[in-house]
């Protein structure tokens, strides 16, 4: 009985539980929110979106300028998540949370800027109503205009002829003379359309205040509006002018080789 006892092998202890791993979380909760914050911080610094943009090149551009700031970012709040907590706690988990903070910094830097866009939109108020009405107005414009340079460009076309010196035309005194005329009346719808111009300009950037008043925006919106408005009206009168200037020098050669063809032909014919 006792030999049996004695030689009877002892029993296999059951395996113990694996305990289980620290937890590592809270810390990494923490680091996303660093990690986001230092993400948006560094998007937001770049100019912000227009009201109306091209999402494709948009898009791509941001893309391209995310991608540096992206591994940086993540790798610098890593590093400290890891090598100050992580790695004494739970070290497997550094690859997961590597991965997770470039794709949290990844998408806040995609995401910033065209969150703050539509911040902008909905402080600013009524803008879509506003560039809509500014298209008709635009569109309106250049149809006064295309009719307010009608009775120009049929004078300009009368004489065509004259303008090129054509010497079929100006062969005769009596058509030379018929050439001062047709020059004189073109010149005239010249004056006549630049100060109609002005007066139409005049006109028009007093009806876009009102349409601009008329509309729910903000006040930095309003002047902005204008300003651009104001810029555009500059080029436009910068063209009416040079135009104007250039129209103005062409008549007046035009008139001095009629007087000069009128000076050598009487010349000839009393010699």
């Amino acid at each position: 009985m006792t030999d049996t006892l004695s030689t009877q092998a002892p029993r296999a202890e059951a395996p113990r539980a694996k305990p289980p791993a620290p937890t590592t979380w809270p810390a990494f909760v923490a680091a996303i929110v660093v990690a986001v914050a230092l993400a948006a911080k560094y998007a937001l610094r770049a100019p912000p979106l227009p009201f109306e943009v091209d999402l494709g090149p948009t898009l791509w551009g941001i893309f391209n300028h995310s991608l540096v700031a992206t591994v940086v970012i993540a790798l610098v709040v890593w590093c400290v998540l890891y090598f100050g907590f992580v790695r004494w706690k739970n070290g497997e988990r550094g690859p997961l949370h590597f991965n997770t903070l470039l794709g949290v910094v990844f998408a806040t830097l995609i995401l910033a800027p065209f969150a703050r866009q539509q911040v902008d939109l909905f402080k600013a108020g009524d803008v879509k109503g506003l560039q809509a009405d500014t298209l008709k107005a635009d569109a309106a414009q250049k149809t006064a205009d295309t009719q307010a340079k009608a009775a120009l460009d049929a004078a300009m076309a009368a004489a065509d002829g004259d303008l090129e010196l054509n010497a079929s035309v100006l062969a005769s005194a009596g058509a030379r003379k018929q050439a001062k005329a047709r020059v004189a009346a073109a010149r005239q719808a010249s004056k006549d359309y630049q100060i109609d111009f002005a007066d139409r300009a005049a006109a028009s950037r007093a009806a876009y205040l009102r349409l601009v008043a008329g509309h729910k925006i903000s006040a930095e919106v309003s002047t902005a509006s204008m300003a651009v408005y104001d810029r555009k009206a500059g080029v436009r009168d910068l063209r009416a002018t040079h135009d104007f200037d250039t129209q103005q020098t062409l008549f007046d050669e035009v008139e001095s080789a009629i007087a000069a063809l009128d000076r050598g032909l009487g010349q000839g014919r009393r010699l």
